[in-house]
């Protein structure tokens, strides 16, 4: 995924009408549902989801604020202002197709909940092929033309989804679609950090730390002068390292809340008991924690 990603929030059209996809003929695909994991561990899966794509919108949200502020200092010193000199870090439509993702995602993890819901009663309506094709239709779109990676896992949930039988448990569907869904929270996490062939970093986070850099590097120039004030130039310094710290945290917390998402997935494809209630809590808590980073990167000019 490029490092061109957008502050404001993209149009929720297209994950709301992926969530229309994915929910109805799940729902009647799978009709009545076997022995296999609850809903109450398969909800709070689901809504561990939405808490991480919360997350991930603070999260990039800050990391836009500190590339602005680089953008305007830089600004100020050209002979004549554009808008290449201030666009987004990360742009829009990378944005909408991490969300998109994950909303896929979540789409996928209402059906299953419903579906091991002993209150559920769901007729069998569009077969798996039907279903499965939407999805891939999904993947291809065009949101995913520069990200390949996020298109192919999307479309291995599809394809496993058409290898089940209309018959199958809800068990048995998570164990066919866990593979695919690894994949696409491998994808997403890898949009964080990875280390590139050639063994240099790329992502999310050599992005903000390359940022961090321009920054700290024009008070390492100030300090140099021989008027400086360097008791005072030394204290911005030691806040800026502080700060440069905090925001790459709340993309290391990021990738920790894909990791415990893409944990639990594995143990409901194996029968094992899941308690996501601790992996929704605590991406709230990374949420959080990320918004006050994001106060602390709008300081007054």
């Amino acid at each position: 995924m490029p490092h061109h990603r957008g502050s404001s929030r993209p149009s929720s059209r297209a994950p709301r009408s992926l969530a229309l996809l994915l929910l109805s003929p799940l729902l009647a695909l799978l009709g009545a549902c076997a022995a296999g994991p609850g809903s109450a561990q398969v909800t709070p899966w689901r809504d561990a989801i939405v808490a991480v794509r919360d997350q991930s919108n603070a999260a990039f949200a800050a990391t836009n604020a500190l590339a602005r502020d680089n953008q305007i200092n830089y600004a100020v010193t050209q002979p004549r202002l554009s808008e290449a000199l201030l666009r987004p870090a990360l742009d829009a439509p990378s944005i909408r197709a991490w969300d998109t993702a994950l909303d896929a995602l979540s789409s996928y993890a209402a059906a299953i909940a419903t579906l091991v819901d002993p209150a559920s009663s769901q007729s069998t309506g569009q077969n798996a092929a039907a279903l499965s094709e939407r999805i891939a239709l999904q993947a291809r779109s065009t949101v995913f033309t520069d990200r390949p990676g996020l298109s192919h896992a999307i479309a291995g949930v599809a394809a496993a989804i058409a290898q089940a039988h209309a018959s199958a448990a809800a068990r048995d569907i998570i164990a066919q679609a866990d593979p695919a869904v690894q994949d696409l929270l491998h994808a997403l996490r890898d949009t964080i950090a990875a280390p590139a062939a050639d063994g240099t970093d790329t992502g999310i986070i050599a992005t903000v730390q390359t940022n961090w850099s321009l920054r700290l590097a024009e008070v390492q120039a100030a300090y140099l002068s021989p008027s400086a004030n360097r008791v005072e130039l030394a204290a911005q310094y030691a806040e800026m390292l502080d700060k440069r710290d905090q925001s790459v945290q709340t993309l290391l917390d990021l990738q920790q809340s894909l990791d415990a998402l893409a944990l639990a997935h594995a143990q409901l494809a194996q029968g094992q008991t899941v308690d996501a209630t601790h992996i929704l809590a605590q991406a709230r808590e990374y949420a959080a924690l990320a918004r006050d980073v994001l106060k602390d990167l709008q300081p007054a000019k």
